[in-house]
């Protein structure tokens, strides 16, 4: 069973420290244009996104050449959240302590459970 993990994405989104929060301007309006269209500007560090190999390797790959499949998988959650800080790296002694298995985990998705998405995004503004 596959499980869409996508956070809703808006102008409530928290981004990344030092990244600018996402703004979203009309283009086209439909009772205007005929036609409904949006101009998006944001940082690609913000809301759920994969950090591709190039981020950080200089002939890594890019997102794109990164095959779907690669992300159908196994996801085990590991509980952070009375780990977890934002000034503090997540280490591998938390990763044990919130029920890490390297045995269980092999070749799974591990989902690491912060909880700073509940801290910092206020989904009321997105579902009222």
């Amino acid at each position: 069973m596959l499980f869409d993990l996508t956070m809703p994405l808006s102008g409530a989104t928290t981004p990344v420290p030092g990244h600018p929060c996402p703004t979203f301007s009309p283009l086209h309006e439909l009772e205007r244009d005929g036609i409904r269209n949006t101009v998006v500007e944001m940082s690609l560090h913000t809301g759920t996104h994969v950090d591709a190999p190039s981020h950080i390797v200089g002939d890594g790959l890019t997102i794109d050449e990164i095959p779907c499949e690669r992300f159908e998988r196994r996801g085990i959650r590991i509980d952070l959240r009375e780990r977890a800080r934002p000034e503090t790296p997540i280490t591998l002694e938390d990763l044990y302590e919130g029920g890490f298995d390297p045995d269980v985990a092999a070749g799974s998705i591990l989902l690491l459970n912060s909880g700073w998405t509940d801290l910092h995004m206020d989904l009321s503004t997105l579902y009222g």
